[in-house]
C-alpha cells in the first residue's frame, strides 16, 4: 500500500512510465528542494529594490509595504527606475539562479524514471545540473535535446512544433537565465508584458499547452493558485471546445494540501486531471518523488522476477 500516494494513482503511473507515455512538468516548488528561493520570495526581494530607491514614488513605496503580496507589477516598476537599480534586479537573478552545481536528489530520481519528456518553468538549470551529475546515456540524450524557449543567442533554435518526437527531452518553456555562462535578461519570461506575449496570444507556447491535454502529464511544484501555467492549463481543459475531445489524456497534479482545502471540489477527478496531496512543505513532495521512483524500481525488479521464473 502506498504511504504518500493514492494507491490507484500510484499504479496508473507506473503502467504510464513502463510504456513511456507519462511527461513530467515542474514548476518552482521542485526548485526550492534544491534551496532555490520561492516565486514569493523572488518578488519581495525585487519589490525591496524599489522600496529602498530614491527614485521610486513614496505612495507607491507606502502601498507596497502595506500590502505585502507582491505580484509581476513590482518587476515593472523596477525595469522604469534608473540603470543603477536594474542592476541590482539583475544581481538578484543571477545570485538565485546561476548556480551551475546545485541540484536537489529528486532531479536525478526523476531523471532515471523513463519519462517521455521534461518540461520546466524553472529558470534555473538543476534539471540540466543532474544530468552533468548522471552521466548516463540517458541523462546525455536529455541534455543533447535541451531546447530553451524563448530562444537564448547562444543556444540552439527551439522548435517546439517536433520536440514530442524527440524523447526524451527537456524544455525550459520560461526561458534560462544562464546558458554556456552567459546571462541574458530578456531570455526569461518574468514580466508581465513578457507573460503577455506568451500566454495571451496564439504562439509557439500555447501550442505546447495543446499538446500537453493529448499527453499523459505528471506536474509537480507547480502552485494551484498560479494563475498563469495552472490557470491556463485548467482552463483550457474545462474549456468547452476541448471538453469531448477524445486525445485528451489524464493529468496528475502533486500539490499541498491546503491548496485543496481552499478549494474541495478539486479533491474531485475533474476533466481528466487528478490531484495527489502532501501534507508538509519540507518533505511532503521529496517523500511523493522517491515513493514513485521506488515503486516503479520494484515493479521493474517484479517483473523480471516473473521473467525469469517463466524461463526454461
Amino acid at each position: 500500500m502506498a504511504k504518500y500516494w493514492d494507491d490507484t494513482t500510484l499504479k496508473e503511473l507506473i503502467e504510464l512510465l513502463a510504456k513511456e507515455e507519462l511527461y513530467l512538468f515542474a514548476g518552482a516548488g521542485l526548485s526550492c528542494l534544491a534551496g532555490l528561493p520561492r516565486w514569493s520570495e523572488l518578488l519581495e526581494k525585487i519589490a525591496d529594490i524599489y522600496i529602498q530607491s530614491p527614485n521610486a514614488k513614496p505612495e507607491v513605496v507606502s502601498e507596497l509595504q502595506s500590502n505585502k503580496k507582491y505580484d509581476l507589477r513590482v518587476i515593472n516598476l523596477v525595469s522604469r527606475l534608473p540603470q543603477s537599480d536594474i542592476e541590482k534586479y539583475c544581481n538578484i537573478l543571477t545570485e538565485a539562479f546561476t548556480d551551475e552545481n546545485i541540484f536537489h536528489d529528486c532531479h536525478k530520481l526523476l531523471l532515471e524514471l523513463p519519462f517521455a519528456g521534461y518540461i520546466t518553468t524553472n529558470y534555473d538549470s538543476c534539471f540540466d545540473n543532474a544530468c552533468k551529475a548522471l552521466n548516463s546515456p540517458r541523462a546525455n540524450t536529455i541534455l543533447d535535446k535541451l531546447v530553451i524557449y524563448p530562444k537564448h543567442s547562444l543556444a540552439a533554435n527551439p522548435d517546439l512544433s517536433t520536440i514530442w518526437a524527440c524523447k526524451p527531452f527537456l524544455l525550459h518553456m520560461h526561458g534560462r537565465i544562464l546558458f554556456k555562462s552567459q546571462f541574458e535578461i530578456e531570455n526569461i519570461v518574468l514580466s508581465m508584458a513578457q507573460y503577455s506575449k506568451y500566454y495571451n496570444q496564439e504562439n509557439d507556447l500555447d501550442h505546447v499547452f495543446r499538446n500537453c491535454l493529448q499527453k499523459n502529464v505528471l506536474i509537480v511544484g507547480a502552485g494551484l493558485t498560479d494563475t498563469r501555467f495552472m490557470g491556463k492549463f485548467e482552463g483550457m481543459r474545462c474549456s468547452e471546445s476541448l471538453n469531448n475531445t477524445a486525445n485528451r489524456k489524464r493529468s496528475y497534479v502533486v500539490c499541498h494540501k491546503d491548496e485543496l482545502q481552499q478549494d474541495p471540489e478539486m479533491t474531485k477527478e475533474v476533466f481528466d486531471m487528478v490531484y495527489n496531496a502532501f501534507d508538509s512543505f519540507d518533505n511532503g513532495l521529496s517523500n511523493m518523488i522517491t515513493e514513485l521512483y521506488e515503486a516503479f524500481r520494484d515493479s521493474k525488479k517484479t517483473v523480471l522476477d516473473i521473467q525469469k521464473e517463466v524461463l526454461p
